[in-house]
């Protein structure tokens, strides 16, 4: 189990082109256009629509993986969560996007082993 793993974290982490601080901009975005807390422009705006994409892409993997298991948890959720972990960690801005998406799902919703 352990190889299938970390080939699907190298190919996530090489798709990675950008750093977590570009996700978490962008899912800044996400929460101003859902909660219409300022007036965003066309970028801001595409890069909205890019966070749930991007965060909704790893999740669906992590899940399938076994790896998180969030149960019901909206995408909105989701994406909150991994603000709020950044927040919390905000070395992982430097990091690939995934590295950030991966530990705030490992920590809030992890599977519980049978």
């Amino acid at each position: 189990m352990l190889i299938p793993l970390l080939a699907v974290a190298m190919s996530i982490q090489s798709a990675d082109s950008d750093k977590g601080s570009d996700l978490y901009r962008e899912c800044k975005n996400w929460v101003a256009l859902v909660d219409k807390t300022r007036k965003l422009d066309e970028l801001d705006t595409f890069e909205a629509g890019t966070c749930r994409g991007y965060i909704d892409g790893i999740s669906s993997g992590l899940i399938s993986l076994g790896v998180t298991c969030p149960g019901n948890a909206t995408m909105g959720t989701m994406i909150r969560v991994y603000l709020v972990y950044v927040d919390k960690h905000p070395k992982v801005l430097d990091f690939p996007p995934s590295a950030g998406v991966y530990g705030a799902f490992e920590e809030t919703y992890p599977c519980h082993k049978k």
